[in-house]
């Protein structure tokens, strides 16, 4: 006759040993998938870096405070050549430059 507790403590331990594996994995996934929450959840943060400098240049030449104003368009011109926002934003050099070179009354 064969030992029944060497076969039962191997096929428990298999068992074991499996459920262990599944759980490895299971939280292997988990993991992965906060990753990518994250992932994607920061993503978002760093979406369109053009139009917020362009909106806070806006902002500057509103606050008369055109030195900053025109540091931000050229940023924008300098990192985003292909844009919109650096249409826009050489329009706006364009005509700060304009309004400076227009004699005081």
């Amino acid at each position: 006759m064969f030992p029944l507790t060497d076969w039962s403590d191997d096929y428990i331990f298999a068992c074991k040993n499996n459920q262990l594996k599944r759980k490895r994995t299971l939280m292997k996934r988990i993991g992965w998938i906060v990753v990518l929450l994250f992932a994607t959840s920061f993503w978002g943060c760093f979406g369109n870096q053009a139009q917020e400098w362009f909106e806070t240049a806006e902002l500057e030449e509103i606050q008369n405070s055109p030195d900053h104003a025109q540091q931000l368009y050229q940023r924008i011109i300098e990192k985003y050549p292909d844009s919109d926002y650096a249409r826009k934003a050489a329009d706006r050099l364009a005509a700060m430059e304009a309004r400076k070179s227009e004699p005081s009354r």
